[in-house]
């Protein structure tokens, strides 16, 4: 896939992005208050992402945290967070390094990627805020519902497949009248 490709909708790569495995029992209230304290934005709700001005947290799991934010502010995010859950039995881990980001925007986004996804990516399933694991074809993929598109994560080691089928999803598209 070039940089970006345009057809029913617009998919792009997306530069590095800071990413950070949290494992944490998110059902104690004190290690949801450090890590919403760390991490500058509060744990979301199931199937969701919060965003503060220091990044965002999604929803992986009952006990699984994706913390979002920019590349050179990951090492401080994590160490931040090592910092906050000291003494509670929790994992933080940089991934960043294993990732891949991409956009698809436009008005037919969301059909593009309900073609790779078995994933409901209607307004009323997929609506503002929302994060789903999910797969695209047959890669690992999470989603992102943000302002203008979704936001597509994906192991690192698959961007080169990633790219290929969110470029034949967008180009060789339905007409955008199918948008639920």
């Amino acid at each position: 896939m070039p940089d970006r490709s345009e057809g029913i909708a617009a998919a792009e790569r997306l530069g590095p992005r800071g990413m950070i495995a949290i494992r944490a029992e998110l059902s104690d209230g004190a290690a949801r208050g450090r890590i919403a304290e760390a991490a500058g934005a509060e744990v979301p709700e199931p199937l969701t992402w919060s965003g503060g001005e220091g990044g965002a947290l999604a929803w992986m799991s009952p006990d699984e945290l994706l913390w979002i934010g920019p590349s050179d502010g990951a090492a401080a995010a994590a160490g931040r967070l090592r910092d906050a859950l000291s003494g509670v039995h929790a994992l933080v881990l940089d991934v960043s390094s294993m990732r891949a980001a991409f956009r698809v925007s436009g008005a037919a986004a969301r059909v593009a990627l309900a073609k790779l996804a078995p994933a409901d990516l209607s307004p009323r399933a997929f609506g503002p805020r929302a994060f789903r694991r999910t797969r695209l074809a047959q890669a690992p993929a999470a989603l992102r519902a943000v302002e203008g598109g979704i936001e597509v994560y994906g192991f690192r080691s698959q961007a080169v497949y990633i790219a290929d089928i969110l470029h034949g999803a967008v180009v060789r598209g339905a007409a955008p009248d199918l948008i639920a």
